[in-house]
């Protein structure tokens, strides 16, 4: 609090003036979750504190008789509450003309004295200490705090003439800066359409549509594309193929530990296609010629067309592109990383919160229960794309970043198990194209119609990811698309910066309103207004008369 108080003025505790009155515990069961009849009563729960006034739109409702039943926990308009747990030190007005009722967990400011203080001042000063509560608050997990920690607050106590001047002032400044605020959300809002707007034009062939029509030389028919990704795979089944001969004959000590292999998060180990990637089982002994149990790679199919569910909210593309499953580009098997333990000294494994905004910082990770030979299989690369596997948001699921190695920088570090692994052939889709789409609309849609919930946890896996379907054009085309995208998006992220750094002002502003009202700085002071100590006094005097314990009639026979 501020030393220097104006001369009218006077210091004493939240307590001395009004009181916590603490809300009820009532039955889940008798709520309604739509209001059945007009004379249905609200029920103002922690739901309901939203910003700064009691939001309606989502309360339940109760029977008016509980109106009489419960009259001590009744709400009028002008009521000022505040949250007492999980919503901590939230203060938010009633302003609606029905009476409410109060719910358990939930606070509400009564003065002693009504008419001769003012319950916005009041409102006003909690909002500005909201921090102190949340400090005081206590409980483990759900934290709360009780009307006797709000008592206790030291408070400044203005003149009631004053109370009223300087909460007209806040609402006046309060108004202008609410305008300002909204001005800067909406504009949030018409970048966040104008970035999704500009992803739907770079993947659905409108973006670059003048760059076609200048650049014919440069374009790759749809036809000889296919062909192209044909003539990969075939090549990928190739080497594989080589290298499982190569490994028909391993060192007899390696098969007969039975040791380990990387995890590929399918379920059935005969699919893998590489002898570097099995399942978490023990590989066998060798056995008549195969590799530890591994199978004989297939070669690859003839690409089928897409069905019409998988092309379902696609859009239209141009006839140079193709639409392609994100496992025909792929220039390896996809990879779950590994879960390992905490070991101080360890080979260092990224954490999930390393996948920020499209890119992967390789620094933040901790030290695992492993070696670098153990971690070998799940090394981040240059140019690894790494996909979050789970999420407790279905917005955040799926959500994917670009690893990129410096260098001169010690970069050597694995990916944990809530990650999976996609390498892409760079001769089939330029990396940054694949960055961009993965963020826009289009991949979304299927990331999050996909999902799967289990415990509260959204989550995908790689035969999910294999299947996502993304429009190809020619690599000369994902580039210009590419370097347009970087360029807008960069410029809409720098005024996304500036509206950001703007309402953080707008809030800093507020709260430097709030401590100048509380300290006697934001309105002058009239000579002839009673002084804070009298109306202190006034109030005990009323409060010491209201707390007397009342005497028992004596009945008479």
């Amino acid at each position: 609090m501020n030393n220097s108080l104006p001369p009218s003025w006077v210091r004493c505790k939240f307590g001395d003036l009004v009181k916590i009155s603490n809300g009820y515990a009532f039955k889940s069961s008798d709520f309604k979750k739509v209001k059945e009849n007009d004379s249905d009563v609200p029920l103002v729960r922690q739901s309901q504190l939203k910003g700064s006034t009691v939001d309606l739109s989502d309360a339940v409702y109760l029977d008016c008789s509980n109106l009489t039943r419960f009259a001590d926990y009744v709400i009028k308009k002008g009521d000022i509450i505040i949250g007492m747990s999980g919503s901590i030190g939230k203060v938010c007005e009633y302003k609606e003309d029905i009476p409410a009722l109060q719910n358990q967990r939930t606070g509400r400011i009564q003065p002693f004295l009504e008419n001769k203080l003012e319950p916005k001042f009041f409102g006003l000063f909690l909002s500005n200490v909201e921090h102190v509560l949340s400090e005081r608050a206590r409980g483990m997990g759900i934290q709360n705090i009780s009307s006797k920690d709000i008592e206790n607050l030291d408070f400044n106590l203005p003149p009631i003439l004053e109370q009223n001047r300087i909460v007209a002032k806040i609402e006046a400044l309060f108004s202008e800066l609410d305008k300002g605020i909204e001005s800067f959300k909406t504009a949030h809002e018409q970048l966040n359409i104008y970035r999704q707007a500009l992803l739907k034009h770079a993947f659905s062939g409108k973006l670059t549509e003048q760059w076609r029509a200048e650049n014919p030389d440069n374009l790759e028919s749809a036809e000889a594309l296919l062909q192209r990704i044909q003539t990969e795979r075939q090549q990928r089944y190739q080497q594989q193929l080589k290298d499982w001969e190569q490994s028909k004959s391993p060192p007899a000590p390696l098969l007969q530990r039975g040791e380990s292999g990387p995890s590929t998060g399918k379920e059935n180990a005969a699919a893998a296609t590489t002898p570097s990637i099995t399942t978490d089982a023990v590989i066998p002994p060798f056995e008549k010629g195969g590799l530890g149990g591994i199978s004989k790679p297939k070669p690859p199919k003839t690409l089928p067309p897409l069905t019409a569910e998988e092309l379902a909210g696609l859009p239209e593309l141009p006839s140079e592109w193709l639409k392609v499953k994100v496992s025909h580009l792929l220039a390896e098997d996809l990879c779950n990383g590994k879960s390992v333990k905490d070991r101080q000294g360890g080979f260092p494994v990224l954490r999930l919160n390393a996948l920020i905004d499209g890119k992967i910082d390789l620094s933040i990770s901790k030290e695992g229960d492993w070696t670098e030979i153990q971690a070998k299989n799940y090394l981040v690369k240059d140019g690894d794309f790494l996909v979050s596997r789970g999420n407790g948001s279905k917005h955040l699921v799926g959500r994917g970043g670009i690893a990129r190695i410096q260098v001169g920088r010690n970069n050597f570090v694995a990916f944990p198990d809530t990650m999976i692994r996609i390498r892409l052939s760079n001769s089939l889709v330029y990396l940054d194209y694949f960055s961009f789409y993965w963020d826009s609309p289009v991949i979304r849609n299927q990331v999050e119609k996909t999902a799967r919930t289990t415990a509260g946890i959204y989550k995908i896996n790689q035969a999910l990811i294999e299947d996502y379907v993304l429009p190809l054009p020619c690599l000369e085309e994902q580039k210009v698309i590419s370097n347009l995208l970087d360029s807008s998006l960069s410029n809409i992220d720098q005024l996304d910066q500036t509206i950001t750094t703007a309402l953080q002002q707008a809030e800093a502003l507020r709260q430097s309103i709030l401590k100048k009202a509380f300290s006697g700085q934001l309105v002058p002071q009239d000579p002839s207004d009673e002084p804070a100590s009298v109306l202190l006094e006034r109030i005990r005097a009323e409060k010491a008369v209201s707390d007397k314990p009342k005497s028992r009639k004596t009945k008479h026979a």
